[in-house]
């Protein structure tokens, strides 16, 4: 399949694109998309076949987990029956924005995720009882996670090793969607597009 680039300069095919790409992630796909820092590449938490082809992407084996991606900091309740103090403080702080909170769930089979997520992938989100989040403080990315209205898990769009990518990665061919991309993923924070 065709990459595709999503362009943030015409609101109407910005919002066509994002839904294309929401739409490519429930369906088990790979999408690359901007954060207020780096770009990253996403797949949905509950397909083993998006999973599998999101760690041949990155070059990572099966033992490492990934970080879970929310649209707004509430979401992080479906991770976490009950988030201690401190994450509760820092999230409200920090989130969105730049943060990623290494948070422990005593049992994740009980999480309200596990209704949704297969056992066996529990394990790619969560890695002896402790899980990553992240709520991004970028508007495709908010608005993608939101009408994903799936579990997704993210890293950042590199290789393994390599740095992580602040401008537009190149054309993979694992990831056939890519939300807007036309700048960085700075630019597109100080410069948001204006959503319909």
């Amino acid at each position: 399949m065709p990459t595709v680039v999503v362009s943030a300069e015409n609101t109407d095919a910005y919002a066509s694109g994002l839904a294309a790409a929401a739409a490519a992630l429930r369906d088990g796909r790979l999408v690359v998309f901007p954060t207020e820092t780096v770009y990253g590449i996403a797949a949905c938490a509950t397909r083993p076949d998006a999973l599998k082809r999101l760690r041949a992407a990155k070059g990572i084996d099966e033992q490492r987990p990934f970080t879970v991606h929310l649209a707004q900091r509430q979401d992080a309740s479906d991770y976490l029956r009950q988030p201690s103090p401190l994450v509760r403080r820092l999230a409200r702080r920090a989130w969105p924005g730049p943060l990623t909170l290494l948070a422990e769930e005593t049992d994740p089979a009980q999480a309200p995720i596990a209704r949704k997520c297969p056992a066996d992938l529990l394990a790619s989100i969560y890695r002896e009882h402790l899980i990553g989040l992240r709520c991004p403080d970028h508007p495709a990315a908010t608005r993608l996670l939101a009408e994903a209205n799936v579990p997704v898990v993210a890293t950042s769009a590199n290789q393994h090793g390599q740095p992580s990518p602040t401008t537009c990665p190149a054309p993979w061919p694992l990831c056939p969607i890519r939300p807007p991309m036309q700048s960085t993923a700075a630019e597109h924070a100080t410069t948001r597009p204006q959503l319909s």
